[in-house]
């Protein structure tokens, strides 16, 4: 009798943490799009943007959230090479203060998990930015972000994006 109710016992224990591991742990391929979405949130220069320092303040601490220490932001076009936090920082705000708002867009994203600590993620980012008069602006790129998993998050390290056709 003891037997058959530590048998129980275990089936059910094992069905409660399958159960939970099914519906409620995250996959690292869910943990990274959310990431991709962390990423278009901090890329976001509402209408609103308040005073620019404070503004600049706050997208550098949302890019800290999801970019490694010493990532590393390659933008051909810009001429720098690889740009680091704070260049990227001063860059977009330089961009972003042309327009009256902006926001990216990842499309088309797919994610290559090739370890427990390592996936890259392949996308098209599109910027879409509204000068003072009203007008839209279209941009893409092609974009790939190396992910590495640091301290059991995972953060970009490297992030490229490429004019589109080029």
């Amino acid at each position: 009798m003891v037997n058959r109710r530590v048998v129980i016992g275990l089936l059910a224990a094992g069905a409660a943490a399958a159960t939970y591991g099914i519906f409620f742990m995250s996959s690292d391929e869910d943990e990274i799009r959310e990431l991709c979405d962390e990423l278009e949130a901090a890329l976001t220069f509402p209408a609103e943007r308040g005073n620019p320092a404070f503004f600049a303040l706050a997208l550098r601490d949302k890019l800290k959230k999801v970019l490694a220490p010493n990532a590393q932001l390659i933008v051909p076009e810009a001429g720098e090479g690889a740009l680091g936090l704070d260049a990227a920082v001063g860059g977009a705000m330089q961009i972003g203060g042309g327009f009256k708002s902006a926001g990216v867009d990842l499309e088309n994203v797919r994610i290559s998990i090739s370890s427990k600590t390592s996936a890259s993620v392949t996308c098209r980012a599109v910027a879409t930015a509204f000068d003072h008069a009203g007008g839209p602006q279209r941009h893409e790129r092609d974009v790939t972000m190396e992910v590495e998993k640091i301290d059991g998050e995972w953060r970009f390290t490297r992030i490229t994006a490429i004019r589109t056709g080029e």
